[in-house]
């Protein structure tokens, strides 16, 4: 912290002066905005193109400050989304993005004043901390504000996480006692200096390599399960930015005293990954793809790779959990696979993610993923701790989840808990405003610590001799004694405790000296200011002389000087600034005009962006309406097939024998077996054709649309047709919304 001392203090509570929108906004927009706006002035590219390892790299540069990548990008993200003078377009999850516009709040001099004016004030501040130290007649050693501020910051983080072991040092008691006098009789500057101390908060918290965790996982080690894509970004086998971010979330975790696990089953579909791989390269496009050819892999690193997995998970400090027999796979495989369960989630997935088909043959992927969903629920109940998790990527799987086990919050992302752990749980609001308060609190309760042995025994002594001790010298004593005034601290270790008469002279003798000695400093400093004030009220007036004089010949100078220039080169001067004045307001009408234009083309895509993806979850939540109507109307249908090529060849046959028996009797035809046989068979034959003809598709389909209509048009029934409808006006929204997007030349 000491490099920042002096030179980013003013710059740092130049950019976060009056911020109070919640701990988010207040320590990453006001930085963020300001790298990025950085960035697009110094842009010398027809296009501004940024990462967040360009905007990592220049907070370090700028301000020697870490910022996780993961939260880089969420508030790129968050920047993008919202009203301010930034617009950019977002790509790679807000690792990407490309700056079309991006303006300071307010105009770029006003940040330099601001820092022009928080150095002054931190002059100021110094200055009458030394005027105050002497006129109090307190010795304090080398005390400073800026010491004050930068020694005990990091002890302040306490404040965010509700620790109070941590205490002020106490050779600033007198520091505080100055500005408890600011805060009653200079408020602005006061101001001043919370806002310098909030600015060295500010910087102690995003150097701090802890976070801030939740009351829930104090003291009780949280579990955290991890997904395979995050365990392949920290064994690097994923593009760069999942590594880094793999690493962020790791680290935070670690750093917050959780511990980071990989279930058996995690490793597993890890190696079934591995091994697609080593066989038949991967799949271009991929993750792995890209650590493939950025490593220069080949196949038989991969191999190494799966056949050493567990000890390469293990040495990157993960723990892999629960011991397992070694066909695991195949007993998870033989307990989930069928169950309608993983149809489901595959289903919802819709071949999306790049482990679907040609490594998630099997639907092992589903298998995983549903076995670690009733893992992680079965562990919490059985262990009643509340803080395992199951740390995923996979925004549908915890969705799914959700749905599942009504709302379970166990299956939670990457940025959820890099949010949750970096991020404090203290009320966000308005925190800047208390935290020289706390500080200040702290060191007077550590201030008063040290003074209560002391008004221990000399209050027993005056509740003993109540009587014999006037009140007047009882607060006159307690305020001396907090005020660490000399002759009263040391009269109370020697009291008379038996003689409460002499321990009466001895406590007014000691007031008085103490009070004598005090009303001589003021008088001094009284007197020095009224010596001051005549000598200031004398120099105001020579200067007001030399003033007036200093005019008075100025004035003389300029009439002769004006007579010495010539009008015509005036005239021509003026018309030559004149028109490149116009030249310049024109261009920046110009100009401002294209930025205009520019704007409304990003507002208006941002809302067509918006709208499609309100119609997409009203999409969504129309169809899981209509769900069970469409199981009933599916119902509705019963296919009667198999009975109506059965009936007939049974009616022949009966019909066929009865007569059979008849004429064999009467008119002794059909004797003959052979001819029996054959009339038999070909009218069977006769029965199967027209048994088949009543089961061919299209008649099946007449009779299925008839089935269909006959259900529709029942009135219990009518609510089928109303979400139909309303189904297909939202995808006819939704697809206008999307032909406007991709054509957006032309309404442009």
């Amino acid at each position: 912290m000491k490099q920042l001392e002096r030179s980013n203090f003013a710059l740092i509570s130049a950019l976060y002066e009056s911020k109070d929108g919640g701990l988010y906004s207040d320590i990453y927009f006001p930085i963020m905005k300001y790298v990025i706006v950085k960035l697009y002035c110094e842009c010398t590219q027809s296009e501004c193109y940024g990462t967040s390892e360009l905007v990592y790299s220049t907070i370090m540069e700028l301000f020697g400050i870490k910022i996780p990548h993961v939260v880089i990008a969420k508030t790129v993200k968050k920047l993008a989304c919202q009203n301010n003078n930034i617009n950019m377009t977002i790509y790679e999850d807000g690792n990407q993005f490309l700056i079309t516009s991006a303006y300071f709040d307010e105009d770029e001099n006003s940040y330099s004043e601001r820092e022009k004016k928080f150095n002054e004030h931190m002059c100021e501040i110094e200055e009458n901390y030394s005027t105050f130290v002497k006129r109090e007649g307190i010795v304090d050693g080398d005390a400073t504000f800026i010491g004050f501020i930068t020694q005990n910051t990091e002890n302040i983080l306490g404040y965010f996480e509700n620790e109070t072991e941590e205490q002020v040092e106490e050779k600033y008691t007198s520091m505080v006692f100055f500005l408890g006098y600011l805060h009653e009789k200079n408020p602005e500057l006061y101001k001043m200096a919370n806002q310098l101390f909030w600015s060295s908060v500010i910087v102690a918290f995003l150097q701090s390599e802890r976070p801030m965790v939740r009351e829930y996982a104090r003291g009780n080690e949280s579990e955290y399960f991890l997904d395979t894509p995050i365990v392949m970004g920290l064994l690097d086998l994923s593009t760069e930015e999942n590594f880094q971010s793999a690493n962020d979330v790791y680290d935070i975790i670690n750093n917050s005293g959780g511990k980071v696990m990989v279930h058996p089953a995690t490793v597993e579909e890890i190696k079934t990954i591995l091994a697609s791989v080593a066989q038949n390269k991967p799949i271009p496009g991929t993750s792995i793809y890209s650590a493939y050819m950025r490593k220069n892999m080949d196949s038989s690193d991969v191999m190494k790779v799966q056949l050493n997995l567990q000890r390469e998970i293990e040495q990157k400090g993960m723990i892999v959990f629960p011991q397992t027999p070694t066909d695991f796979r195949n007993v998870i495989m033989t307990k989930y696979k069928g169950k309608p369960v993983l149809k489901e989630l595959a289903n919802m997935r819709k071949g999306a993610s790049e482990y679907s088909s040609t490594y998630n043959q099997d639907q092992y992927r589903e298998v995983h993923d549903i076995f670690m969903d009733d893992y992680v629920k079965k562990r919490r109940d059985e262990t009643g701790k509340k803080n395992i998790f199951f740390l995923t990527t996979n925004s549908d799987l915890i969705l799914f989840c959700k749905q599942r086990h009504e709302g379970a919050s166990y299956m939670i992302s990457t940025g959820k808990v890099i949010l949750d752990l970096w991020m404090h749980n203290a009320e966000p609001a308005k925190v800047s405003s208390s935290v020289l308060t706390e500080t200040m609190a702290r060191c007077l309760d550590m201030h008063r610590s040290k003074v209560r042995n002391k008004l221990h025994e000399v209050a027993r002594f005056f509740n003993k001799h109540k009587e014999d001790v006037a009140p007047e010298v009882y607060k006159e004593f307690l305020k001396l004694l907090y005020r660490r005034a000399k002759k009263v601290v040391e009269v109370t270790d020697i009291l008379p405790q038996d003689d409460a008469k002499a321990a009466m002279t001895m406590l007014q003798e000691a007031i008085k000296e103490d009070n004598t000695y005090f009303e001589a400093i003021n008088s001094d400093i009284h007197s020095r200011n009224i010596a001051l004030n005549e000598e200031v009220e004398e120099k105001t007036r020579k200067v007001d002389e030399l003033t007036e004089e200093s005019e008075q010949k100025s004035q003389h100078i300029g009439s002769l000087k004006t007579k010495n220039e010539g009008l015509t080169a005036d005239k021509e001067q003026l018309t030559i600034d004149l028109h490149e004045r116009e030249n310049e307001l024109r261009m920046e009408r110009e100009h401002k005009k294209e930025e205009q234009k520019a704007r409304l083309i990003a507002e208006k895509k941002n809302e067509l962006y918006e709208k499609k993806e309100e119609l997409e979850k009203k999409l969504e939540n129309l169809r899981d309406e209509i769900y069970p109507w469409k199981e009933k109307r599916l119902q509705s249908f019963k296919n009667k097939e198999i009975f109506m090529t059965i009936l007939p060849i049974i009616v022949l046959m009966v019909v066929l024998s009865f007569i059979q028996l008849i004429w064999k009797e009467e008119y002794r035809i059909f004797e003959d077996s052979s001819y029996s046989f054959w009339t038999i068979a070909l009218l069977f034959l006769i029965a199967l054709i027209c048994s088949t003809s009543y089961s061919t598709e299209k008649r099946r389909e007449a009779r299925r649309e008839k089935a269909y209509k006959a259900w529709e048009a029942k009135h219990e029934n009518a609510e089928y047709g109303r979400l139909q409808e309303k189904i297909k006006e939202v995808k006819d929204e939704i697809t206008t919304c999307k032909n406007l997007l991709e054509h957006s030349d032309e309404w442009m």
